[in-house]
C-alpha cells in the first residue's frame, strides 16, 4: 500500500513514538551470531550532542583541530554536526519530493545488531524542477544513528532496480528525473549495537541549496546488541580517507562478517559511496580483498587489512597494479584513532654539540610532513 509521508518531521516523529510504544514487537528468532538478548521491549531515545557546525556550501569539509601539549600528547577533535545548517537553509518552493513506499525495511521492521542494510524508498518528483546528479542528502539529526551518510551523492534508480554487494553490481545511475517521474533512491545504513527502536532521517538537497522540504525516515527495531569480545570486524571504525592523504579527514568504516566473507561500505569526503569486501580465509584477523565504487566497472583498489586480536585497532595497505598507495587505519575509539594513525616518530640522537636541543614532536611531524 502506497504510505504518503508529507507530514512535518517533528509531527511524524512523535506519532511514531507513541503509535509503536503502544505495539507488542515480534522476537527476532534468526538470530545468526551470538548476542545478548532482551526479553522486553524497549523505547530507546538517544540524546544527541553537537559539537560543531559547518557553514552550507557543495564542498563542505568537517573540520578539525589539532593541539600539541606540553607533554607531546596530541588530541583531536572531530566535526560531527551535519555539514549543513538546515535551520538556516530555505524549502524549495518549486522543487517537491513525495515518498511513496518503503520497498524494503518498512517501519518497525526487527533487525540484528550491527546488521548492514541497503534501504530504498519509492519517490517521486512532485514538482516543477529535473533532478540531476548535483543533488545531495544529508542527515537531519545530529546523532547519525544509522551510520549513514552525513553528506552524500544522492543515487536515483529506475523501479525495481537490483542492487548489490559487490564492487560494480551497482548500474550507472540516472542522470535526471523529470517532474513527475518515479524512481527509487538507495542508501547504506548499518543498524546500531544497542538493543531498541531507533529513528533516523535525511533531507535531500538540491543544487540550488534548498531542501526539498518532505524529508526520508526510517524507523527500526534492534534486538539484542554483541558483546565487545565477540564483534570482530563487526561494526563501526574511523578510519582515514583512503582517497585523501591526511588523517586527521577521517570516515566512518562499516563493515559485517558472514563466515569467511566481510563486507562493509564508507562514504569518502567527497559525498561518494565505496564498497569493500574481501575474505579472510584461515586467518580471521586478516582480510584480503578491494574497495571501489559500487558501479565501478574496471576491478577495484586492493587492500590487506588486519585486526589486532583485542579487536579494537584495524589497519593495513592499499596498492593498485602493485604499486603501494598508502595504507589504512581504524580503531573502535575516536581518542586511539587519532594516535594510532599519526605518522612514526624516529628516536632522534643525543645532542653533539653544546646548545643543540632536540625536536619538538610538533617539529619532527611537520618535518616529516613536508
Amino acid at each position: 500500500m502506497i504510505r504518503m509521508k508529507t507530514i512535518s518531521l517533528f509531527v511524524s516523529f512523535f506519532l511514531l513514538i507513541f503509535g509503536l510504544a503502544a505495539c507488542v514487537m515480534p522476537a527476532n528468532t534468526n538470530i545468526q551470531y551470538q548476542v545478548q538478548e532482551y526479553t522486553e521491549e524497549v523505547w530507546h531515545t538517544d540524546t544527541p550532542t553537537l559539537t560543531s557546525t559547518v557553514q552550507a556550501t557543495a564542498t563542505a569539509q568537517p573540520s578539525q583541530t589539532v593541539t600539541v601539549s606540553p607533554t607531546s600528547t596530541i588530541t583531536v577533535q572531530y566535526a560531527t554536526a551535519t555539514p549543513f545548517i538546515l535551520s538556516e537553509m530555505n524549502a524549495s518552493r518549486t522543487d517537491r519530493i513525495m515518498v511513496l513506499e518503503d520497498i524494503n525495511y518498512p517501519d518497525a521492521t526487527v533487525l540484528k545488531p550491527a546488521q548492514l542494510i541497503m534501504k530504498t524508498w519509492r519517490v517521486q518528483n512532485t514538482g516543477t524542477d529535473t533532478w540531476n546528479r548535483n543533488y545531495r542528502m544529508t542527515y537531519v539529526q545530529e546523532d547519525n544513528t544509522y551510520n549513514g551518510p552525513v553528506f552524500s551523492r544522492v543515487m536515483f534508480f529506475p523501479p525495481d532496480t537490483t542492487l548489490g554487494w559487490n564492487i560494480g553490481s551497482w548500474p550507472e545511475p540516472l542522470e535526471e528525473v523529470q517532474p513527475g517521474e518515479i524512481v527509487d533512491l538507495t542508501i547504506l545504513l548499518q543498524l546500531p549495537n544497542k538493543h531498541g527502536y531507533k529513528f533516523g532521517s535525511w533531507h535531500i538537497l538540491n543544487d540550488k541549496g534548498e531542501f526539498l522540504g518532505t524529508p526520508l525516515w526510517s524507523q527500526l527495531q534492534v534486538n539484542g546488541s554483541i558483546a565487545e569480545d565477540q564483534l570482530g570486524w563487526n561494526g563501526s571504525w574511523l578510519m582515514n580517507d583512503p582517497f585523501f592523504n591526511n588523517p586527521f579527514q577521517p570516515v566512518t568504516l562499516v563493515l559485517e562478517t558472514n563466515d569467511q566473507w566481510v563486507h562493509g561500505y564508507f562514504y569518502n569526503n567527497l559525498g561518494d559511496i565505496i564498497l569493500i569486501s574481501g575474505l579472510t580465509g584461515n586467518d580471521r584477523l586478516i582480510m584480503d580483498g578491494m574497495y571501489g565504487s559500487p558501479n565501478q566497472r574496471v576491478g577495484g583498489t586492493a587492500i590487506l587489512l588486519q585486526i589486532d586480536e583485542n579487536g579494537h585497532t584495524l589497519s593495513g595497505t592499499v596498492w593498485h597494479e602493485n604499486s603501494v598507495l598508502g595504507s589504512l587505519c581504524a580503531d573502535r575509539d575516536e581518542k586511539r584513532y587519532a594516535r594510532a594513525c599519526l605518522p612514526e616518530v624516529e628516536e632522534t640522537k643525543e645532542p653533539t654539540e653544546e646548545g643543540t636541543k632536540e625536536p619538538t614532536l610538533e617539529e619532527t611531524i611537520e618535518a616529516e610532513n613536508e
